[in-house]
């Protein structure tokens, strides 16, 4: 796939930031299938894209110190397994937002994925312990069983 700082494509390419892909002739080439996040970055006009790192925070997931990773499976889709009852919280990190994983952040409200954006906390979505959460990024779904 492309990208380009023009809105007419003549070969130039955005810059490419750090990266899991390659640039070659003015295309970036996935090695490996997956799960990817892409961060555009219209100031430094770069791209950055790099294999996502989907985590789970706070108490469901043993406290708020540091997020658990999700599982990413060769479906694309992503799961974890609560640890404690608490309400459900995830996040994607992203480069250059390290420590405020709350910008990142999402939740599965009606079996779909729903991002927080520049709002405030979503509402509560309480989880038993044990209860498996799926999210399946391609279809913007979620379920939590």
């Amino acid at each position: 796939f492309k990208f380009c700082s023009v809105r007419e494509w003549n070969g130039e390419f955005a810059t490419l930031g750090e990266s899991d892909v390659t640039e070659e002739g003015g295309n970036l080439v996935v090695k490996e299938n997956g799960l990817y996040t892409v961060v555009v970055d219209l100031a430094g006009n770069k791209v950055s894209v790099k294999k996502a790192e989907v985590y789970g925070m706070g108490n469901c997931f043993g406290g708020w110190d540091a997020g658990v990773p999700f599982t990413i499976n060769e479906d694309g889709t992503a799961t974890i397994t609560t640890t404690a009852a608490g309400n459900l919280r995830m996040y994607t990190e992203i480069e250059g937002n390290t420590g405020n994983w709350w910008q990142s952040e999402y939740n599965v409200f009606d079996g779909k994925i729903e991002y927080r954006g520049v709002g405030n906390d979503q509402a509560a979505v309480a989880v038993q312990a044990g209860q498996t959460v799926t999210l399946n990024f391609n279809a913007g779904t979620g379920t939590i069983q």
